[in-house]
């Protein structure tokens, strides 16, 4: 029996299959897990921040009304901007690296489209054929030789090419089933528009 004939039957037994459907959900649920968290830390960013322009406020309104203790309010709001940077600092932090952990463990199959994308914005780039033609001058309405060319046609696919990339690179950021995942990813290149000559 051929290797490729016994890495197909194992592939289709049952307990490899159950095993692997408890690592698709594990793996699901630890995404999902860093997704909340993300919005946890979001959601206490805010808090946090809206506490320190409170505080901000307060402090120069103090500094405005008693102009003798001056140099003790400013230090207070120095003080209030600084944990306030602290907070940032912070949730920049811990948000880079779960997003960078998110986008370790996407899927494949997202960079895989990213590359065809970017080849085929190669390919649409190198298509672009100018010719002349025959056309009416709108200004005189007489019939002369105009420059045409297919551009649109390549600026509109380019422009959805980038969009769809733009898409693949936030889906890298999200707890996403791979099936959904891949009608995703095949939605976006069948909604690419088609490269007629435009001329």
């Amino acid at each position: 029996m051929k290797l490729d004939e016994i890495v197909a039957k194992l592939r289709g037994h049952p307990i490899l299959a159950a095993m692997e459907r408890e690592e698709l959900q594990e793996r699901l649920k630890k995404r999902s897990l860093m997704v909340a968290t993300i919005g946890e830390l979001e959601r206490d960013f805010l808090r946090k921040l809206a506490g320190f322009e409170t505080a901000a406020t307060a402090a120069m309104a103090k500094v405005e009304a008693a102009r003798a203790v001056l140099v003790d309010r400013e230090n207070s709001l120095q003080g209030i901007k600084a944990d306030e940077q602290h907070a940032r600092d912070d949730y920049d932090r811990r948000r880079n690296i779960l997003e960078s952990e998110l986008i370790r463990g996407a899927d494949e199959s997202i960079d895989q489209f990213i590359s065809e994308m970017y080849a085929d914005a190669d390919r649409s780039r190198l298509s672009f054929r100018p010719t002349l033609g025959q056309g009416v001058d709108p200004s005189t309405g007489r019939h002369t030789v105009m420059s045409l060319s297919n551009a649109e046609p390549i600026n509109r696919r380019l422009r959805a090419i980038t969009a769809s990339i733009d898409r693949a690179q936030q889906m890298k950021r999200e707890a996403i089933d791979p099936e959904m995942e891949a009608s995703t990813l095949q939605r976006l290149r069948d909604a690419l528009p088609a490269l007629d000559s435009g001329a």
